[in-house]
């Protein structure tokens, strides 16, 4: 009894080992999907998904990064453009190029982008829309990525607990010079462009800045909190006195009583200059980029189609994306954030600003450590498919 018994567990474990082997990735793009998920498009039910190349991409279930959740939700919007996106199951959509299924794009979802640029460096993901100063500290660190196009701008406002004895940006910046402690500031992410924003901006002020809670010297502490999910408890318990984040966050601190408004990116500087300033990017690793250039063009287009889509059809747009971030369609509506897929001289500049801002406070220990914008542009912007796209 004893030996059959052995020989089942030996069988088990073997089964099990199989199972747990399975590699993720290929030279080309990622192994063929097997599953057998539900699928809610009629047009999906003759293809055999299991011959198609799987894609896996990143995006955070937030305002920034969730606009193309309209693509995968609304593919009757979609279905006459070049390239469209079509539901299988939840987390999964078929990539459609003139009316062909091309592959299967596998949703990844992530807190920050910090968390898509570990992906990206272990080759689990192949495209992320994520910060754009996330982008260049990954290729600072030896990350082959590329931005290939702007995604939106805007969107990033600071809010503080509501006692807190301040109202807007110059009133927090005076308290902060006078208070005997640091001013308690959280970001959600430490690669985030909300966090170089309110550390650039907090310096040009005249104040000092430390990570380290030891240091009761500097006017400001400021803290990783680690993910848009901690960003209301923080508030509601006082982890922090302010926060800075990207949209719906201040919305939904407000509508909710959490917190209060302290300002928006244009009130960040008396001369306005982080007004309507760019954030999250489009983004790929050059494996794909190199191996798959097709793919690559028919997902800039559907993240171009998606994009210019939402901007001038927010109300028409708001369910399928707030039902995947968790918000209130009235909260998307009122945000302000601007969608735009074009790499315009003003975005250009403006992402200049973030890098030398990073240059100043000493990110880039790699690959960007002696490159000026001009010179680290012409390695990390690649912008040959927004540029293909059709109109």
């Amino acid at each position: 009894m004893k030996k059959i018994i052995s020989i089942l567990l030996v069988i088990t474990m073997v089964f099990s080992l199989a199972a747990c082997s399975k590699n993720v990735s290929s030279d080309n793009l990622h192994e063929k999907d097997s599953s057998n998920n539900e699928n809610p498009n009629k047009e999906n039910q003759d293809v055999d998904f299991d011959k198609l190349p799987v894609i896996n991409m990143a995006w955070g279930v937030d305002m920034h990064t969730g606009v193309i959740f309209a693509g995968c939700e609304m593919t009757d919007v979609f279905k006459d453009r070049p390239a469209y996106l079509s539901k299988i199951a939840d987390g999964k959509y078929a990539l459609y190029v003139d009316g062909t299924a091309a592959a299967v794009i596998n949703h990844v979802p992530t807190k920050n982008s910090s968390e898509s640029v570990n992906l990206l460096a272990t080759g689990e993901i192949d495209f992320a829309i994520l910060s754009n100063t996330a982008v260049f500290t990954a290729y600072d660190t030896n990350v082959d990525i590329q931005i290939l196009a702007p995604i939106q701008s805007d969107g990033i406002a600071c809010v503080a607990t509501n006692d807190a004895l301040f109202n807007n940006f110059e009133e927090m910046v005076e308290y902060a010079k006078n208070s005997d402690k640091p001013l308690k500031i959280g970001y959600h992410s430490s690669l985030s462009g909300p966090r170089i924003v309110i550390e650039k901006a907090l310096t040009e002020a005249g104040l000092t800045i430390t990570e380290d809670p030891a240091d009761f010297n500097a006017d400001v502490l400021t803290v990783d909190l680690k993910g848009l999910q901690n960003l209301q408890p923080a508030l509601i318990s006082k982890q922090v006195d302010a926060w800075v984040a990207p949209a719906p966050q201040p919305e939904i601190s407000v509508s909710s009583g959490n917190g209060k408004l302290i300002g928006g990116l244009d009130s960040f500087s008396k001369d306005g200059k982080w007004a309507n300033f760019p954030c999250c990017t489009f983004a790929a690793s050059s494996k794909v980029i190199n191996s798959s250039p097709k793919i690559v063009q028919a997902i800039t287009q559907v993240i171009y189609d998606t994009t210019n889509y939402v901007q001038e059809n927010k109300a028409a747009s708001a369910k399928a994306i707030c039902s995947n971030i968790g918000i209130e369609e009235d909260v998307f509506n009122k945000a302000f954030i601007v969608y735009n897929t074009k790499p315009t001289e003003e975005w250009q500049n403006g992402i200049g600003l973030y890098y030398d801002a990073m240059v100043e406070m000493k990110k880039f220990e790699g690959r960007l450590s002696s490159d000026k914008f001009e010179d680290a542009k012409e390695k990390v912007f690649n912008f040959t498919f927004i540029n293909n796209v059709k109109q």
